[in-house]
């Protein structure tokens, strides 16, 4: 089972360029939520529904979210990049190892740096979706957060060499017409390359196997098939490995995590190394590991192979969802107390 991944308070006072904001949030968050009772997808029986959808709606919260979920995928990015950097000087131990490594770095003082490569920042429909397209639009604008104190002067040292960022969309299913396109991205580069491969393949697929070819390996089917196979599988490394962020609004099981990591590596080629969400739902997680409705069987067999696709990542969130129901029960006492009366 995942562990609650909200980011801490002093993290955030880091990488927040407007830490006033966050209770803002917060707010729009709690009166936005949808009253119910409902019946979420893991079974369990809810008195609401945190809307974080659509708080992106509101004028007045959703640019308060959208420049704070963008401090938060670039504080994340430095993040991961000084734990690499920190990782490849640990690799000097012996005095030969520190005096190959001085060299190099001779060398390399005499040559311009390589351009840092993009990052792919994903969301799927709907809300995913959303943010990306969201982030896209402040990405232009954004800036490292200034340093308020040594530990946030690291942190915008290494903002400051930030990668390049690309944003695409991820569709539920395929689209049945036009580009047959699942991954909606940019349309110039090896993204869409790799997108309109992965639509080919599937179409060449279908047109010699029949539509049992869309899960097979279709090298079987003929010599068209076999050719679309091996023209999605060059695309898949065309421009080289590609690192992606996955973007979406509020994290339960992981479940949906699990199955967009699975795709973006087998069929496009890109490695999701990490993931934002504004609201990350831990109690959901415990109060369904304690009912153990997945203690068995394919239950079982299903969590582990999430687990081990989720391995690694590197999963933040702006809120865990006991502060923002502690504040729903602030703001909105009544109704809660009334929809509660009725579970």
């Amino acid at each position: 089972m995942l562990p609650p991944v909200a980011v801490s308070q002093d993290t955030l006072q880091e990488w927040l360029r407007a830490p006033c904001s966050y209770d803002a949030m917060l707010d729009a968050f709690a009166r936005n939520a949808r009253m119910g009772p409902f019946t979420a997808t893991s079974g369990l029986r809810l008195p609401y529904l945190i809307a974080a959808m659509t708080s992106l709606l509101d004028p007045a919260a959703a640019p308060l979210i959208t420049a704070a979920l963008d401090d938060v995928l670039r504080g994340m990015l430095a993040r991961r990049r000084m734990a690499r950097s920190r990782q490849q000087q640990g690799g000097a131990n012996s005095a030969q190892q520190q005096q190959q490594q001085q060299q190099q770095q001779q060398q390399q003082q005499q040559l311009p740096p390589p351009p840092p490569r993009p990052v792919l920042v994903v969301g799927m429909e709907a809300a995913g979706g959303a943010l990306a397209a969201q982030l896209a639009a402040v990405s232009s604008s954004s800036s490292p957060s200034p340093p308020s104190s040594s530990s946030s002067a690291s942190v915008s040292a290494q903002s400051a060499a930030s990668p390049p960022l690309m944003f695409a969309y991820l569709r539920k299913n395929r689209k049945a017409s036009g580009t047959r396109q699942q991954l909606e991205g940019p349309a110039a580069g090896p993204l869409e390359r790799r997108a309109l491969a992965s639509g080919a393949l599937d179409d060449a697929l279908v047109a010699a196997c029949g539509e049992g070819g869309r899960s097979g390996g279709g090298a079987q089917c003929g010599a068209a098939a076999a050719a679309a196979v091996a023209a999605a599988a060059e695309a898949r490394d065309d421009g080289g490995p590609l690192e992606a962020i996955w973007v979406d609004d509020v994290l339960s099981t992981g479940g949906s995590l699990a199955a967009g990591v699975a795709m973006m590596r087998e069929v496009y080629g890109v490695r999701v190394v990490g993931a934002v969400y504004l609201i990350d739902r831990s109690t959901d997680r415990r109060a369904k590991a304690g009912s153990g409705s997945d203690d068995s069987g394919s239950g079982a067999e299903q969590q582990a192979e999430r687990e081990a696709l989720l391995r690694g990542l590197d999963i933040v969130a702006l809120y865990d969802l006991q502060q923002v129901e502690a504040r729903v029960r602030t703001l909105r006492r009544a109704e809660l107390e009334a929809v509660v009366a009725r579970l």
